[in-house]
């Protein structure tokens, strides 16, 4: 008799230990789901301010981004925005969001500006903006534009970007970029061409022809470019080479 008491003692116990453990994970899940019901409606973006740089509706932007006055601040995320609306709305180069904590924030759109002409290797013609994002299939009015010439493209993705960590010739274009705006000849740019592998080849306003060589010493090569350059600043028409630039 004493065995069979303690054994329904020790059932008893377990059962409220078990009815203890459920009622005390169900409060939990309860608080949790509370308080993520709480902190969205506190947090959401009750005032929501869109900068709109771009030539696409406010409304055609939210909605594509999926964000609203509804919208948790911290759902908020820039690269999210960028990845829903780079395909439907290849024009629009950036998205920043600034939030002013509690219940406030302002999301800006900025408009992608056609920079470059970008001819691959098999002859398609492709818009890029300044950040190598692609922007559209090149038309017959395209004009003013910098071409870049014979470049490798596997696959490309109107809205999105080409990188130059994945293809050579855009990382390539991206170094000769950075080193025209150290030396200030950036805006002088009119074409690149990468037909020839080991000798790259720039055009400045139209009429100067600068072979590079290689992607070697490319801040060192453009240093001896500005120095030909100020020498010879009465004349339009040039053919300069900074392949041996010692």
């Amino acid at each position: 008799m004493e065995k069979t008491g303690m054994a329904k003692i020790m059932k008893t116990a377990r059962k409220k230990r078990r009815a203890r453990l459920i009622l005390a994970v169900t409060l939990s899940l309860v608080f949790v789901a509370a308080a993520a019901i709480s902190f969205n409606i506190i947090f959401s973006a009750a005032n929501l301010t869109v900068v709109n740089n771009t030539d696409y509706s406010d409304e055609d932007l939210l909605s594509a981004a999926g964000i609203s006055e509804k919208t948790p601040l911290l759902f908020m995320r820039e690269s999210v925005i960028s990845e829903k609306t780079a395909t439907a709305f290849p024009y629009v180069e950036s998205v920043k969001i600034e939030r002013q904590w509690p219940r406030a924030a302002t999301v800006t759109f900025e408009k992608a500006v056609p920079k470059y002409l970008l001819i691959t290797e098999d002859g398609a013609e492709l818009v890029l903006s300044e950040g190598f994002k692609v922007l559209e299939q090149a038309g017959d009015s395209v004009s003013g534009l910098v071409s870049v010439k014979n470049v490798t493209v596997d696959k490309y993705e109107t809205g999105k970007k080409i990188s130059g960590a994945e293809n050579i010739e855009v990382g390539l274009l991206s170094e000769i970029v950075g080193c025209l705006k150290d030396f200030g000849l950036y805006e002088r740019l009119t074409s690149v061409d990468f037909s020839k592998k080991y000798n790259y080849v720039i055009v400045l306003d139209g009429e100067i022809t600068v072979e590079l060589g290689t992607s070697d010493d490319l801040d060192k090569k453009f240093d001896k470019l500005s120095e030909i350059l100020k020498r010879n600043s009465g004349h339009s028409k040039l053919n300069i080479s900074v392949r041996n630039y010692k």
